[in-house]
């Protein structure tokens, strides 16, 4: 990616109603950055009357192929919340070519988040995650950069572009799967999952394990033999599908490929 950028704004998603995260983050952010740290007004659960129209997106047969079970409404409004940053991404209504970076209101800054921000829009990638669940999964391919072909999870916060944004519109018209699950298939709208690294966020232990905007319910229903192995058999059908995705993707983006030394 060529040319000259401003540095990205950030955008916090954050539940209107949850005022002491807001003032948590607001007191946490380094002065340099505090001009371009913006609030964006999460979708919440609670409020019926706001959610009923995303739940239309919603497909609870394909939801229950993918996780077996339906999504709740604290999942329903993540992905909604996001979903609505990048459609105001892709039609460049609160960024340009810089981008924005999208954190959720569970985080912390950490030193490396000024030097990041300055250098993921130079970096030539659409999508750039700014955390990550597990950073073992990832290979480093250059001094600030790694790449993982398996799920990280978490939404806790990523960069994105607009040309990036439109990609991850182009395959989010049904929702059957959690927000941060469909951001890692790659295999679906063609973003590979390159963090920056080290991560330069990290999750806030006062008030990460009972996020009010993602209160997530993974719980398994029992069934049976039969439905257990239709499952199996979708999850190695999936399994293939995220092999192949990347080893095109390496054939297309060979910078991508793990280096001992860099």
């Amino acid at each position: 990616m060529k040319g000259l950028f401003l540095n990205p704004d950030i955008y916090v998603i954050n539940l209107e109603r949850a005022k002491a995260r807001k003032a948590m983050l607001e007191q946490s952010v380094p002065a340099v950055l505090r001009p371009r740290l913006k609030f964006f007004r999460a979708v919440d659960a609670k409020d019926e009357a706001e959610l009923d129209p995303w739940k239309k997106r919603v497909s609870k047969w394909r939801t229950y192929l993918s996780i077996r079970r339906e999504l709740s409404d604290s999942e329903i409004a993540c992905f909604a919340s996001h979903y609505s940053l990048w459609k105001l991404i892709a039609e460049k209504r609160i960024c340009g070519e810089e981008g924005a970076a999208v954190v959720e209101d569970d985080i912390v800054f950490c030193p490396n988040i000024e030097a990041a921000l300055e250098e993921i829009p130079k970096s030539g990638f659409n999508y750039v995650r700014l955390y990550a669940g597990s950073e073992r999964r990832f290979l480093k391919f250059s001094q600030n950069f790694s790449y993982s072909s398996h799920r990280v999870w978490l939404t806790a916060g990523y960069w994105l572009n607009p040309k990036g944004a439109e990609q991850l519109l182009r395959g989010a018209d049904v929702w059957h799967n959690e927000v941060d699950n469909y951001i890692d298939e790659f295999w679906k709208h063609g973003l590979p999952i390159v963090a920056y690294t080290p991560f330069p966020i990290r999750l806030n232990p006062e008030v990460s394990t009972n996020s009010q905007i993602y209160g997530r319910d993974r719980a398994l229903q029992e069934e049976g033999m039969v439905q257990d192995a239709f499952f199996k058999i979708l999850r190695n059908f999936r399994e293939l599908r995220r092999t192949v995705a990347h080893v095109k993707l390496l054939l297309r983006h060979p910078e991508l490929r793990h280096r001992e030394s860099t």
